[in-house]
């Protein structure tokens, strides 16, 4: 039985307590994330009744008047009932071989199968929200980065790999790494990128403590660029436009700009943001349209 309740405080990693019909209850939280910005007093929660242990399980909470599930645990069976029904378009086709497969000490959550190959699968629940900009993760997670380097060893042995952000609020527009949180991890996902691991994430909307879902995006490395730094610089510095044309890139800037600095000093500072995380632009040609910057770039190897 699900019932409605309000948000008290944070007992511990996986306790919180909440009000119930005036009455103080626990609930099990079943994300060990930090969720400071979900997690507010009065905020109100959607729980579900339980036979063992605490007496709820907290499934959602509403932040603002749009509702976002907290189960960490729950997106791998909504990834799988998608796998299972052919709901994803990017793995159309693909049947599950197995399921928290052990590799290096590891548990990798899905191994993916169809006629012609296989994928190791790597899901991972998002909750937090920046600027229109789904953030993960929301707290330091070393054994997220040993995930992404057993993904880059399988991809190295000839199999596929794979990371699926799951977004669980319908408020994000967009994903990026949250270096401002694990800067470790951040930087992981660019490598695994250029490394051929693909990434992807899924936007759902959360509703009667079930996920739909959305839509979803393919990650390439200037897509995750520019909504990083969007984290960072947004609304000062926006990037409108970055895009691959043959051999180059092709950026345009925007944004309210700061007092103390030129387009021109936005440009190098993303190409300094770019420089930490393994990605090296040298600049072609630039030029200002109109309030805007413009350039060509091009990437190079160290």
């Amino acid at each position: 039985m699900k019932i409605k309740g309000k948000f008290i405080k944070r007992i511990n990693r996986f306790t919180i307590l909440v009000e119930i019909n005036n009455k103080k209850e626990m609930a099990y939280l079943p994300n060990s994330g930090r969720l400071k910005e979900i997690l507010r007093e009065k905020n109100e929660v959607l729980l579900l009744k339980k036979d063992k242990g605490l007496p709820y399980k907290i499934l959602g909470i509403k932040v603002g008047n749009k509702w976002v599930g907290v189960d960490s645990h729950y997106v791998n069976y909504f990834f799988e009932n998608l796998i299972l029904k052919n709901k994803i378009p990017f793995l159309r086709g693909f049947k599950i071989e197995g399921k928290d497969k052990k590799i290096n000490g590891l548990k990798i959550d899905f191994v993916l199968k169809n006629n012609k190959k296989r994928i190791f699968c790597e899901i991972k629940s998002c909750t937090l929200l920046i600027n229109k900009i789904a953030a993960f993760p929301d707290a330091p997670t070393k054994r997220g980065v040993k995930h992404i380097d057993l993904l880059i060893k399988k991809k190295k042995e000839g199999y596929d790999s794979m990371i699926v952000f799951i977004i669980q609020r319908e408020d994000a527009e967009n994903f990026a790494p949250n270096s401002l949180t694990h800067f470790e991890f951040s930087k992981k996902i660019y490598e695994a990128i250029l490394k051929g691991v693909k990434v992807y994430s899924i936007f759902t909307k959360f509703k009667n403590g079930s996920l739909i879902f959305k839509n979803y995006k393919k990650l390439d490395i200037f897509e995750i660029l520019k909504n990083e730094y969007h984290l960072w610089r947004e609304p000062e510095v926006i990037i409108e436009k970055i895009k691959k044309i043959k051999d180059k890139i092709y950026i345009e800037m925007g944004g309210t700009s700061c007092l103390y600095c030129s387009f021109e000093e936005n440009l190098f500072d993303f190409l300094n943001f770019s420089k930490e995380r393994g990605i090296n632009f040298k600049i072609e040609k630039i030029w200002s349209d109109i309030g805007k910057l413009k350039a060509i770039l091009k990437i190079f190897k160290k």
